[in-house]
């Protein structure tokens, strides 16, 4: 029984997308971590935007348990053959308050997320939408207003 256990196991592992650490600079003296986990049979990009502060903590695989639906629901985005980006708080915005405080409405928050779309389209040519849950419809709403030329498409959810 533990050798089928460990064989499901590994199999789970594998058919699962790889997920990479990307740091891009965006402004003067700030970063911004991003997650690609890519489809192997790509059709979109969804840029995803957790709610709350928008701290994800990328860097230190906490992200893998967050407990935004969104965040936790990646997988099956992959499986069914959509590149998944998941996107931090920026450099500049990892103390207490986060992303509160207007940030999400900024010109400095669209210019990281500008950077995060001509990264993905550097890696790819197919279409870029905007995810945002709860708080994180303000960055993705407010970046498809003023970047519309730039995606292709928005969905913003609540939970």
């Amino acid at each position: 029984m533990s050798k089928l256990i460990l064989i499901f196991l590994l199999l789970t592992s594998l058919a699962q997308a790889e997920a990479n650490l990307i740091t891009l600079d965006t402004r003067s003296g700030v970063t911004q971590q991003i997650i690609v986990e890519q489809s192997s049979n790509v059709q979109a990009n969804l840029i995803l935007f957790a709610g709350g502060k928008g701290k994800l903590k990328l860097n230190s695989n906490k992200y893998k348990t967050n407990k935004n639906f969104l965040v936790r629901s990646r997988h099956l985005f992959t499986d069914n053959n959509f590149t998944v980006i998941l996107v931090d708080a920026p450099s500049d915005k990892q103390g207490r308050l986060g992303m509160l405080k207007g940030v999400r409405n900024s010109q400095k928050h669209m210019q990281d997320i500008e950077a995060v779309i001509n990264y993905i389209r550097s890696i790819n040519d197919k279409p870029i939408w905007l995810v945002g849950t709860s708080r994180g419809t303000e960055s993705a709403a407010y970046a498809a207003v003023h970047l519309n030329n730039k995606i292709d498409g928005l969905v913003l959810t609540s939970s």
